[in-house]
């Protein structure tokens, strides 16, 4: 402790000492050191008070920027909500449009449909003979209905031994041909008992008709009619020789 105490009061000497002789060498006097260090101090305080406003205008723009940014989330919130429920009732308005559009093609669909069915219908009632076969009545949208199953034949002609059952189509495609020859004909008397005893014959109508058709209507043995461009009576498109298959 005694030592350090001679350290601190050599260093004083030593220091007055030191600024005696600059102040000597410089010419300099105490009035001088006082009025630098007066100096130093304003100047001190002038930095700190610049500092301090310095500090306050950071402190405000980051309040600034703060609330700005709070409110440009806002803005983007809520214009990507009202985007939002712009593009929801858009889709809305689409899937609308696009249902009503499948209605009214479904809807012509069915009407050419019915169309066809109504002239082979009409054609078929003149004569009810077809190839020289002569048939009693005939009846439209001859159908079976339960629990388990449903079915509908287009067109049927009736005898005392004999049924055909038509299938129309507005374009007779290929697959209509099988669909109708392997599947549907073959269920007429499962679904209908009081036939068992006729002979079940089949034909396939369309207004237009796929070229490869007729070639596979001929094959399973099924009469195809299509329209005539100069009567009202249809046409029968099988070749000459042709005989029906007994389906049932």
């Amino acid at each position: 402790m005694y030592l350090c105490s001679k350290r601190i009061i050599f260093a004083i000497i030593f220091i007055f000492f030191y600024i005696k002789i600059v102040m000597e060498q410089q010419k300099i006097s105490f009035q001088d050191i006082h009025a630098i260090l007066n100096r130093m101090a304003s100047d001190s305080a002038e930095f700190k008070k610049i500092s301090a406003k310095r500090q306050d205008e950071f402190e405000a723009w980051k309040k600034k920027s703060a609330k700005e940014y709070e409110e440009r989330q806002k803005n983007y919130k809520k214009e990507y909500e009202e985007r939002q429920k712009k593009a929801e009732k858009e889709t809305a308005e689409l899937k609308a449009s696009i249902k009503e559009t499948n209605r009214h093609i479904g809807g012509i669909g069915k009407s050419l449909g019915d169309v066809t069915e109504d002239y082979f219908y009409s054609s078929i009632s003149t004569t009810l003979n077809v190839k020289g076969i002569q048939y009693d009545s005939v009846e439209k949208k001859f159908t079976y209905k339960s629990k388990t199953k449903d079915a509908e034949y287009d067109i049927i002609l009736i005898n005392s031994t004999r049924i055909l059952v038509v299938e129309v189509k507005h374009k007779l495609r290929q697959s209509d041909i099988e669909k109708f020859a392997n599947k549907q004909l073959p269920l007429f008397k499962e679904l209908f008992p009081e036939y068992k005893d006729y002979a079940i014959y089949g034909a396939v109508a369309g207004m237009t008709i796929e070229d490869e058709c007729i070639e596979i209507a001929n094959e399973l043995g099924l009469y195809v009619f299509t329209q005539s461009q100069d009567t009202d009576n249809m046409l029968i498109l099988n070749p000459k020789g042709f005989e029906p298959q007994k389906k049932g």
